[in-house]
């Protein structure tokens, strides 16, 4: 095929805008749809309407012999790619391919590794580079995928990448503040509401938004309870990210108070009987050296800190903020604005104990 001045301006433009879309897909692959999302579907807009512009100058750029995938004269192979893009990229879908036995966005990464991959070096060559870029595809890919998979739900996303088995460790050698929560009457929710459906559809809201809280002020959140949940602050975690755990803390219980408080106001309001002291969340918090260890891609953490702030939970009522001596001392010395009431407490084996209820202003 003759190349043509008009010829050479649209492989240069099509390669462009393949380049872009890789990168934006790159991105919002790895964070499971959390990053780039607008730009990400714009850009697919773009590179498949003008698939469709230059096919019209060049058929070899669908064929799949031309594009060295395969020995096959065929097309359907990069319409079938261009049309579940198209789709995607107008619709609410989260990825673009799908099928039985693997997540959608692991076969959308394998659908599209080999198409991108082909058409960036046949439109090289068609450009006849002086310097050829290297371009590969690599499984590593997927290993790298597979750590976000891990860490995802349990790490804010700018720390996935500093995962590994020595920072693990490290975690595990520095301090950590636990935070406790639990669902004072969940027990009263879930009996006297409209329906199982509507318990779980609210503890599913609940839940969501505390993850989303925690995780955006650099907490570790490690699990849904039953009744509450549990997370940490870890010193280490925190410094890496050029934040002060204490600071994350204090900034999350506000917003976990702000949000439960009449997110459970709410809720009460649907329950046929009523009890005294109606349902509410209550925090326990104390700190110390956790042990964390990933396993089969399950987060462990072991620590007298956790059996400490889950006891300052059950301490507390409703609405309240309870801390253990050691965290209570260290925001005291370095905060000015936040109040503090001491208790006193027995725990159920009869050790008794002085706790502290935060006010945060």
């Amino acid at each position: 095929m003759k190349m043509t001045k008009d010829l050479l301006k649209k492989y240069t433009n099509l390669i462009v805008l393949l380049q872009s879309f890789e990168s934006l897909w790159n991105f919002y692959s790895v964070s499971e749809g959390e990053l780039y999302g607008k730009e990400v579907k714009e850009s697919t807009n773009k590179l498949v309407d003008y698939f469709d512009e230059v096919y019209k100058f060049d058929p070899n750029l669908f064929n799949l012999k031309a594009i060295t995938l395969n020995s096959k004269n065929s097309e359907e192979y990069v319409r079938e790619r261009l049309k579940g893009l198209k789709y995607w990229a107008n619709s609410q879908e989260l990825f673009p391919f799908s099928q039985p036995g693997m997540g959608a966005n692991e076969t959308s990464r394998f659908a599209l590794q080999g198409f991108l991959m082909c058409e960036k070096v046949d439109l090289c060559k068609k450009l006849n580079l002086d310097v050829f870029p290297n371009i590969i595809s690599s499984s590593g890919e997927g290993s790298y995928h597979m750590n976000n998979i891990r860490w995802k739900g349990h790490l804010p996303w700018q720390a996935i990448d500093l995962m590994d088995d020595d920072f693990v460790n490290q975690m595990s050698s520095t301090d950590t503040i636990v935070l406790v929560a639990d669902i004072r009457k969940s027990q009263d929710l879930m009996t006297y509401g409209p329906s199982a459906d509507f318990f779980r559809d609210k503890i599913l809201d609940f839940t969501t938004e505390m993850r989303k809280i925690i995780k955006d002020n650099y907490g570790v959140f490690d699990k849904f309870t039953g009744d509450g949940f549990l997370c940490y602050f870890n010193s280490h975690l925190c410094e890496q990210l050029g934040k002060d755990y204490y600071e994350q803390l204090i900034k999350a219980c506000k917003e976990i108070m702000d949000f439960s408080n009449s997110f459970f106001s709410d809720w009460v309001k649907n329950i046929r009987k009523l009890p005294p002291n109606s349902s509410g969340l209550t925090i326990g918090i104390d700190s110390g050296v956790v042990k964390f260890r990933d396993l089969d891609n399950h987060l462990f953490a072991i620590g007298e800190s956790i059996v400490w702030a889950n006891r300052m939970s059950s301490a507390g009522e409703k609405e309240e903020i309870v801390l253990n001596n050691i965290p209570y001392h260290k925001i005291n010395d370095s905060q000015q604005d936040i109040e503090f009431e001491s208790i006193q407490n027995v725990t159920k084996g009869g050790e008794s104990f002085t706790a502290y209820k935060m006010k945060i202003k």
